[in-house]
């Protein structure tokens, strides 16, 4: 039983020879912590450009370990970035941090020895007329999917798993509002709210079309982070207002062209939006 067959099963509530052991990846600093912490150093620590079963955690790391390749979590990627990227400007810098400004309106605090932990100071869309701004700079194509297209054509046949991987709606509209200015959104301006998931919806689905011509992957998964550790960050009736109407159009989509495994990661204690 391969990797690709063994996962398959494991989703389907099916027996399987062993259940697969997978590392979904590690932040940026890790490395220079573990070089120095044991770990050889002639063991790569990031996947080689092009190995597309390792295309984060390296090969010989995986080994290392005794694991499953990851690419069941980072596989393919549909970006949830403006194109032409957003630009940026370095405002402000002390010892461990820095502020940058980017184009879109967004204002970030990072950490300089790992970008992955950062702190949102100022947002893009603040009105209507800023939305309608923001819609106009996201623009379809080749270039928002990662791998491509010729790397995807590639591993069709493959023996592993692969995902693909995208902003849901709420982590999505979080990032243009910000997470206050998001949880009040679906109250204060509804409409505004709707118009936000359908786009989003429209957007992720011209993407899943041409994805799906070229290969089909095991699962398709969503990014949301909407919980913490006590409950959800929504209230289940506007999940189910709101929300599930762009979850069924993916869906929907999805199950017509063979994909049945859909994934939310919820980052948190969901049990409340489960039904």
């Amino acid at each position: 039983m391969n990797q690709r067959e063994r996962f398959r099963r494991v989703m389907h509530f099916e027996p399987v020879d062993r259940v697969p052991n997978v590392e979904i990846g590690y932040m940026d600093h890790i490395p220079e912590l573990w070089y120095a912490q044991g770990l050889p150093a002639d063991i790569p620590f990031w996947g080689k450009r092009g190995d597309l079963q390792y295309s984060r955690n390296s090969r010989e790391l995986t080994e290392y370990f005794g694991l499953d390749s990851h690419n069941v979590i980072f596989g393919v990627g549909i970006s949830g970035e403006e194109y032409p990227r957003p630009t940026q400007e370095i405002v402000a810098e002390d010892e461990d941090t820095q502020t940058v400004r980017y184009s879109d309106g967004s204002l970030m605090r990072e950490l300089k020895y790992d970008r992955g932990i950062f702190q949102d100071l100022d947002w893009g869309v603040k009105s209507r007329s800023d939305w309608e701004a923001t819609k106009k700079r996201y623009v379809a194509g080749w270039h928002n999917i990662s791998p491509t297209r010729e790397e995807l054509a590639s591993i069709r046949d493959r023996d592993y798993p692969a995902q693909v991987g995208m902003m849901g709606f709420f982590d999505k509209i979080r990032k243009w509002m910000g997470f206050q200015a998001t949880c009040l959104v679906f109250f204060d301006d509804p409409d505004m709210a709707k118009d936000m998931v359908d786009f989003w919806a429209d957007y992720l689905l011209e993407h899943l079309r041409m994805l799906l011509e070229v290969f089909t992957p095991e699962m398709v998964e969503l990014g949301e982070d909407m919980a913490y550790n006590h409950g959800s960050m929504l209230p289940p009736r506007t999940v189910e207002e709101f929300l599930v109407p762009g979850y069924a159009k993916l869906s929907s989509f999805l199950n017509s062209r063979g994909v049945d495994i859909i994934a939310i990661d919820s980052d948190g204690f969901v049990d409340e939006l489960i039904p």
